[in-house]
C-alpha cells in the first residue's frame, strides 16, 4: 500500500488516501475545490465500496450510504443536522428506486413519491408544513400525468385538472382557499386556450373571453 495525496491545478488538497496496484483502495477523503472536507469512505480496486459520509461545508454529515461496485446502492439518507433528516430512499446501481420521501425541518413530511430507474413514477404526494396536502398527482417516466389536484393550506381545493408528456391539458379549474370557483378554462400543451371565466369570491362573473396560445385575445 502506498499513502497518495492528490491535488487541485491550485494546490488545495483533493484527496487522500492509499493505492494498492495503481488503483485507490481502503480509506479515502476527499475535499472539495475550497479544500474542504467532502465525503470519505472506502476504495475496492479503485471503486467506492461499503459506507460513506457526504459532509455539508462547515463539516457536519450531509448524507450517509452505501455504495456497491463504485454505485450508490440500498438505503440513503439526508441530514439538515444529526438530528434532523432531510430526505430518504433507495439506489439500485446508482439509480433512484422505490420511495423516495423528503422532510421538512421540523420533521414533518415534505414529499412522498416514486422512482424507477432515477426517473418519478407513480403517485407524487406533497405537504404543507402544517402535514396538509399541497399537491397529489402521478408521474410517469419523469412526466406528470392524468388528473392533479392542489390544495390551499387550509385543505380546500386549490386546482384540479389533467396533465399530458408534463404539460397542462383540457379542462382546468381553480378555486379561492374559501372554496368557491375563482377561474375556469382550457389548456393546450400548457398554454391558457379557448374560453375563460374568472369570478370573485362571491361568485359573480368578474371577467371572461378568450385566450390563444396562452394570451388573451379579443374583447374581455
Amino acid at each position: 500500500y502506498a499513502q497518495k495525496k492528490e491535488y487541485y491545478v491550485d494546490g488545495k488538497l483533493k484527496a487522500e488516501g492509499k493505492y494498492k496496484k495503481g488503483k485507490r483502495h481502503g480509506k479515502w477523503t476527499l475535499y472539495d475545490v475550497f479544500g474542504t472536507k467532502s465525503e470519505s469512505g472506502n476504495y475496492d480496486k479503485g471503486l467506492k465500496t461499503g459506507y460513506w459520509y457526504e459532509y455539508k461545508s462547515y463539516g457536519d454529515i450531509d448524507a450517509f450510504g452505501e455504495y456497491k461496485d463504485g454505485k450508490k446502492s440500498g438505503y440513503w439518507v439526508g441530514y439538515y443536522n444529526i438530528e434532523r433528516t432531510k430526505f430518504e430512499g433507495k439506489y439500485l446501481d446508482g439509480l433512484k428506486t422505490g420511495v423516495w420521501k423528503t422532510y421538512y425541518r421540523n420533521d414533518s413530511i415534505k414529499v412522498s413519491c416514486s422512482y424507477y430507474q432515477d426517473k418519478l413514477n407513480g403517485i407524487y404526494t406533497s405537504y404543507y408544513e402544517n402535514g396538509q396536502i399541497k399537491t397529489i398527482g402521478k408521474f410517469e417516466n419523469g412526466n406528470k400525468t392524468a388528473y392533479w389536484k392542489a390544495y390551499h393550506e387550509n385543505n380546500q381545493i386549490y386546482s384540479y385538472g389533467k396533465f399530458e408528456m408534463d404539460s397542462m391539458q383540457g379542462n382546468w379549474k381553480y378555486y379561492f382557499d374559501s372554496g368557491t370557483l375563482e377561474s375556469e378554462g382550457s389548456f393546450s400543451n400548457g398554454q391558457k386556450v379557448g374560453y375563460w371565466k374568472m369570478y370573485y369570491p362571491n361568485g359573480q362573473i368578474n371577467m371572461e373571453g378568450e385566450y390563444t396560445y396562452g394570451k388573451r385575445t379579443g374583447v374581455w
